[in-house]
């Protein structure tokens, strides 16, 4: 009950602050600079600054108890009085952390063009100053406070660090939706002037505006989800990693198509960046052929994205079906949000394009290149549906056998579909304005057409489908080591995943099972004949987590907690229970084979090890402070005997008994 009214709280404040952010927004539009209000720049200054302040104050907090972590317990610091967090976390992906910094800059150049682009028009400095200070300072400390804590796990303190979380994830939530909403504006703005940049000397700060603007909802969806992940951590013991994690790497073996394909991949991407930086510094002399180049260059990209994809997803579908890798599912789902933004971009285009060639008001060679432009939009659709469809299988693929782990199947295609995807999202951030035949002729037709709802669509959700683009190559570059994983090592994680004090976790510790017999005393599958089971009944894949009923190492599990609860004196069971290696045998030995119920058991042990063993470690850090008073006691008990009687301390016995009661009361 507690729970919920505390999600509650949070929902509504995520949904009031989100309202007013984009209502302040919205005023600001037209002829308004939103810059110049006060009303703009009160709100978003105080975001900035207060979120700030929280992340400054947990940077402060973790460097200066850093010796009441459980890492400085165990290696035997034990000054602290109690362990507050650690800092081995599930960490959020190398990739991830890589877009961050990159967007991170980009936002602050746009910040910077932009405050120059309105210094130079309008006079009044000091509201243009404030806001542009505070929201470099956020970007400048939020990927700083990413990088460091985004493996913080928070034992203690839960609430303050809660509310600094949400309040950091509701910012970027208002700055996202405060950039669409400028997006749109600029566009506007941009499209009805007649004079260009070229007769106007801001025109390569309004070109770096515009080109820049896009990183900052990129960014902020990446933040959102990376602060989410960071809040479902806090208060998780579980969800700290073992030693074994860490120690237990198997040996790479490199293979030739994984070096063909990081080679492919590396050549691709440099390829389209040279074509990137040729379009964009070229002259008014190939402006009939850019759109020439740009449709031959991202058509081939989608043709071999497209091939690769299907040959993926039959390579891929060789390895085991079993559960998810991603943590907690935030990168599937980014991807899946991403992914519906992106379809809907891409039909609202396709619409677009028939609108204008039904329209009249193109002529026969701007036909042609429409028709072009509509044949590649649908073929992106395709290519973006089954590619999706092969990350979405990757995510639940894992490498069952030793010959699989030897050869790793697909792992060359990975690599060269996410060079693709990389490439593909150079090309939207950089090529398209300029180049890409719809957005070129929508700028001037959306008018004359009346299709000014579905051209503002599009300019909005361009930035979605860039994010999509650098997700999915994010997904493909860690699915090119993860899907060749041992199945032990994916229900570890996704038994780390369960959060204490939940339904799911109520519902996973029952004693039930999901079994079509319900009137019947439940068994587990080891005390079960084969004569005994029914003969209509249909068996489950082998692949397929089975729930049972509480076993041996379910009960193995309960006693590690229950033994943590009480003195470490109690570690050695006094009666006889199940053994989870004979559990495993016995398993085996039905089966045959390690199979997917073994894994889990397995999985189900080292959960429960690494948990007991941080209860341990708190144990070890309270004996400690029991040992430290027992020795302050005996101390108070020698003074008194050396100078109890003394007669030039005739308080001796007073002093004595009140430090005794003093030791008491702690």
């Amino acid at each position: 009950m507690k729970t919920h009214a505390q999600r509650v709280i949070a929902m509504l404040y995520c949904i009031v602050i989100l309202a007013i952010g984009m209502s302040i927004a919205l005023y600001c539009t037209g002829a308004r600079i939103a810059e110049l209000e006060p009303a703009f720049v009160s709100f978003f200054t105080i975001m900035y600054v207060t979120s700030v302040i929280g992340m400054i104050y947990m940077l402060w907090y973790v460097a200066h108890n850093r010796h009441a972590t459980i890492e400085a317990i165990e290696k035997g610091d034990l000054s602290a009085t109690r362990i507050l967090f650690s800092m081995r976390g599930e960490p959020v992906s190398l990739y991830l952390r890589i877009a961050i910094c990159i967007f991170a800059a980009m936002a602050i150049v746009f910040a910077s063009c932009r405050a120059y682009e309105v210094s130079v028009t309008k006079s009044d400095r000091l509201l243009i100053s404030i806001y542009t200070t505070s929201k470099i300072l956020f970007f400048v400390i939020q990927p700083i406070f990413f990088l460091v804590l985004h493996r913080l796990v928070v034992l203690a303190n839960v609430r303050i660090f809660s509310v600094i979380l949400l309040h950091i994830l509701t910012v970027n939530l208002c700055v996202w939706v405060e950039s669409a909403i400028e997006k749109v504006s600029m566009t506007i703005n941009t499209e009805r002037s007649t004079d260009g940049h070229s007769s106007d000397k801001r025109g390569y700060t309004l070109a770096a505006t515009h080109y820049f603007l896009p990183a900052i909802p990129e960014y902020c969806a990446v933040a959102v989800a990376v602060t989410y992940e960071m809040a479902q951590r806090i208060g998780q013991l579980k969800q700290i990693e073992a030693h074994h994690e860490k120690a237990e790497k198997q040996e790479k073996r490199p293979q030739l198509q994984t070096y063909v394909g990081l080679m492919l991949g590396s050549i691709l991407c440099v390829l389209v960046l040279v074509i990137i930086l040729y379009l964009e510094t070229a002259d008014h002399g190939i402006d009939y052929y850019r759109p020439i180049w740009h449709l031959s260059e991202t058509i081939l990209l989608y043709i071999c994205s497209l091939i690769l994809s299907v040959a993926g997803i039959i390579t891929i579908r060789k390895l085991k079906f079993s559960v998810n890798f991603a943590k907690n599912s935030l990168d599937e789902k980014l991807l899946l949000v991403t992914f519906f933004l992106t379809v809907n971009f891409f039909v609202a285009c396709c619409v677009l394009c028939v609108a204008y060639l039904t329209s009249g008001h193109l002529t026969t060679k701007e036909m042609y290149k429409m028709t072009a432009q509509l044949v590649a939009l649908i073929m992106e659709l395709i290519q973006v549906m089954v590619q999706t469809y092969l990350i979405h299988d990757m995510f639940y693929r894992c490498c069952h056998h030793e010959s699989y782990w030897k050869t790793r199947p697909g792992r060359g295609i990975i690599a060269v579909l996410s060079a693709i995807n990389f490439s593909l999202w150079m090309i939207y951030s950089f090529q398209v304005k300029h180049n890409d035949v719809l957005f070129t002729m929508s700028a001037t037709l959306y008018q004359q057409a009346e299709q000014r709802g579905l051209h503002m669509f599009i300019v909005v959700m361009l930035p979605m489908v860039m994010l999509f683009r650098y997700h999915s190559s994010v997904c493909l570059a860690i699915s090119f080591e993860r899907i060749y994983e041992d199945e032990v090592t994916r229900y570890e994680s996704m038994l780390r995943w369960i959060k204490q004090d939940t339904t799911k976790q109520f519902l996973h510790s029952q004693k039930l099972s999901l079994d079509s017999r319900w009137d019947t005393e439940i068994e587990m599958p080891s005390q079960i004949s084969k004569g005994e089971s029914q003969v209509g009944t249909r068996q489950r894949a082998a692949s397929h987590p089975v729930l049972k009923c509480m076993s041996a190492i379910d009960r193995e599990v309960s006693s590690l907690g229950e033994r943590n609860q009480t003195s470490t004196d109690k570690v050695d069971r006094t009666e006889s229970e199940y053994n989870p290696q004979d559990t495993i045998s016995s398993l085996y030995r039905e089966q045959g084979r390690r199979g997917t119920r073994i894994n889990l058991e397995m999985a189900r042990i080292r959960v429960a090890a690494s948990e007991f063993e941080h209860r341990m470690t708190e144990q070890k850090l309270k004996q400690q402070k029991l040992r430290e008073l027992k020795a302050a006691k005996s101390l108070s008990s020698e003074l008194h005997k050396r100078f109890g009687n003394d007669r030039m301390f005739p308080a001796g016995d007073l002093a004595h008994s009140n430090s005794e009661n003093a030791l008491g009361q702690e």
